[in-house]
């Protein structure tokens, strides 16, 4: 089967140029068509590529199975696929989001192939806000990190090892840095400007900047403190011996650094392993449990909303209120504004009368 993430070249909106018979003129436009297909293909990032890739085979393969259509597919189709999906009251435990995400993926491929999307018909809108309705639920996010949960994971480790050198600089980068745990592992040493300030790091393309304009984040130093997150990275490089490509590396046996850089997937098993020696329950920690940790304790203490949507790179202040609310449910609680400590509490419960009612 063709890639289906692939635009259908027979159908797109050029194609009709193809009827020229001067062979030159036809290899220029082919050129032409190749070059932007490519530059169309990086809209999207690697991993949302890939995410539609596999959401579109799963739909295909379905289709498949029932004997539909899957390109182009009539809203029926789509109707049927979701009612499948969520069948006997969503006993495969689809998440909302990732029903959405397919959703996306076929409306993709279908308009990269020159189709009409399915997904906008009114009956597919109205069972998929039936489903959120219905098994909607709240995102089950990673707990957050304090600061004295950090402390007393670098407490944990072991410095007198390359490993331990190299945990302590990730977990203190990434926590002072709020960073993704991709943008956090993939770091190189070309992104990162030593000064007497600290590290200033260029961000070449996350995932709030697809479009690849960078933005800088400061990693500020913390002199004379066992947290410094600049003391940590410079410890690190310099034993590594890391001049050049990536900052965050494997380690092998016996201490020794490798080439390759970390994975995402690692980072969060070497966080999981780092609060296991602490006593840190460890099944509700991820990768992500460090940028949420900085957002949430910032703004605990006061951070300023503006600094903390630039520091975590997000494009609305909604996403950065989903951080700070947390951390600030109780500071800034409009309960506190009641006037409810201006009644003193006169009873005296030390006591309770034999005939009083117990409910």
């Amino acid at each position: 089967m063709a890639d289906p993430a692939q635009p259908d070249t027979e159908t797109a909106l050029v194609s009709p140029t193809l009827s020229l018979t001067d062979p030159a003129r036809i290899a220029e436009l082919e050129a032409l068509i190749a070059n932007a297909a490519e530059l169309e293909a990086n809209r999207h990032g690697t991993l949302t590529r890939k995410a539609y890739e596999s959401d579109f085979t799963h739909f295909v393969e379905w289709c498949e199975f029932v004997g539909l259509t899957p390109l182009p597919a009539e809203p029926e189709t789509i109707y049927l696929y979701l009612s499948a999906l969520t069948e006997d009251d969503n006993a495969a435990d689809w998440a909302v989001p990732t029903l959405e995400r397919r959703l996306s993926a076929i409306k993709w491929v279908h308009e990269t192939s020159g189709h009409e999307s399915p997904v906008g018909h009114t009956r597919v809108k109205e069972l998929m806000a039936g489903i959120r309705r219905t098994h909607g639920r709240r995102p089950d996010k990673a707990d957050a990190l304090s600061t004295e949960q950090i402390s007393q994971i670098i407490d944990g480790l072991d410095l007198d090892t390359m490993r331990g050198l190299r945990d302590r600089a990730i977990i203190l980068f990434g926590f002072a840095g709020a960073f993704r745990r991709s943008e956090l592992v993939s770091l190189t040493r070309e992104q990162l400007v030593r000064s007497t300030e600290g590290y200033l790091v260029q961000l070449m393309r996350t995932k709030d900047d697809q479009e690849g304009q960078g933005r800088d984040t400061g990693i500020p130093a913390i002199p004379d403190s066992a947290l410094c997150p600049v003391a940590g990275i410079d410890a690190w490089l310099t034993a590594a011996e890391i001049t050049e490509g990536p900052v965050f590396r494997r380690v092998r046996r016996w201490d020794k650094v490798g080439t390759q850089a970390l994975s995402p997937q690692s980072f969060s098993l070497l966080l999981k392993q780092a609060c296991v020696k602490v006593g840190i329950p460890p099944d509700r920690i991820s990768g992500h449990s460090v940028r949420a940790g900085h957002l949430t304790e910032a703004a605990r203490n006061g951070a300023p909303d503006r600094a903390l949507m630039y520091q975590a790179g997000h494009k609305s202040m909604e996403t950065t209120h989903g951080y700070i609310r947390p951390g600030t449910v109780f500071r800034t609680n409009s309960a506190n504004y009641l006037g409810l400590d201006n009644f003193a509490n006169t009873e005296d419960n030390s006591e309770a009368t034999a005939d009083e009612s117990p409910v």
